[in-house]
């Protein structure tokens, strides 16, 4: 597999979790529900705080947060912050 293959693509939140080809239950969607909805949690509040300001900075982000990144944001128009 290429490393280009891994990269991650903006999800809609509807796609189902499976085992092999049987769905077992269960959108992304509702996992970020359950995982990502406490706000001011130290893991959630440091990605909130960057899509803030990337919306201040005219946002959006492109294509999607890089959990290891070189930098913190980069905007649509390719400009990047740190």
């Amino acid at each position: 597999m290429e490393i280009a293959d891994a990269a991650s693509k903006r999800k809609s939140g509807s796609e189902l979790f499976h085992n092999g080809e049987r769905p077992i239950g269960g959108t992304l969607l509702e996992l970020w529900q359950w995982s990502a909805s406490d706000l001011v949690s130290n893991a959630t509040r440091g990605v909130l705080a960057e899509y803030i300001v990337a919306l201040a900075l005219g946002g959006p982000v492109e294509p999607v947060r890089g959990e290891w990144d070189a930098y913190d944001l980069k905007l649509a128009k390719g400009t990047r912050s740190r």
